[in-house]
C-alpha cells in the first residue's frame, strides 16, 4: 500500500487557451469572432443576398416541376417527306418526320408555300404542328391548312422552329 499522497497535477496551459477561445468565439456575444460573424450574418446586405440566392433557387425549383419546352436549334437535322390531301373537304397538309437531333420533340412550326398549276404562289404561311417524336427516329405530323380559295396544286414546305418534348408528370 502506498502511504505517498499523489503528485500534483501540472497545469494544462491547452486547456486554458482552447477555454480563452472559446469565451472569445460563444460566450460573449457581441465581441471577438462571433460578433463579428453575427454582424456580418444579420446586416441589410446579407439579408438581401440570401433572398436573392433563395429566390434564384426558388425558380429552378420552378422550372423542374414545371418545364417549359425549349427550342431545339438543329431544325437541319429534322427531315422528313410530306404531302397535300383532301380529309373530308379540308385541306390537310401531312407527312412524316425524321428526327435526327438528340432531342425528344414535342412541336415542329412549318412553313408551307401553296402554289397553283402554274407554279405561282398563292400564300405562305407558318402552321405549328404537335408531335412526339424520339431522337433518331421517325414519327407523323400533320396540320389542317387554311383555305385560300383558290386551287391549290402544289406546296413547298420547311421546318422553321422546333420543341422539345415536355415530360408529363409520370416523367414519360
Amino acid at each position: 500500500m502506498n502511504q505517498y499522497p499523489p503528485p500534483p497535477v501540472k497545469p494544462n496551459k491547452t486547456g486554458w487557451i482552447v477555454t480563452i477561445l472559446l469565451l472569445c468565439l460563444f460566450g460573449l456575444p457581441g465581441a471577438g469572432l462571433c460578433g463579428l460573424f453575427v454582424g456580418y450574418a444579420l446586416s441589410q446586405p446579407r439579408i438581401e443576398e440570401l433572398q436573392t440566392k433563395a429566390g434564384e433557387l426558388q425558380a429552378q425549383l420552378d422550372e423542374l416541376r414545371n418545364p417549359e419546352p425549349k427550342r431545339v436549334w438543329e431544325t437541319s437535322k429534322i427531315t422528313g417527306r410530306a404531302g397535300l390531301r383532301t380529309d373530308s373537304g379540308v385541306p390537310v397538309f401531312s407527312g412524316n418526320l425524321y428526327n435526327g437531333t438528340n432531342d425528344a420533340l414535342g412541336a415542329v412550326v412549318v412553313e408551307i408555300v401553296l402554289k397553283d398549276s402554274t407554279k405561282k404562289e398563292i400564300a405562305t404561311r407558318q402552321y405549328r404542328a404537335e408531335v412526339d417524336i424520339a431522337p433518331q427516329a421517325t414519327g407523323p405530323f400533320s396540320v389542317n391548312i387554311m383555305d385560300e380559295g383558290q386551287e391549290v396544286d402544289k406546296a413547298e414546305w420547311s421546318i422553321k422552329e422546333a420543341y422539345t418534348r415536355v415530360p408529363n408528370s409520370t416523367g414519360q
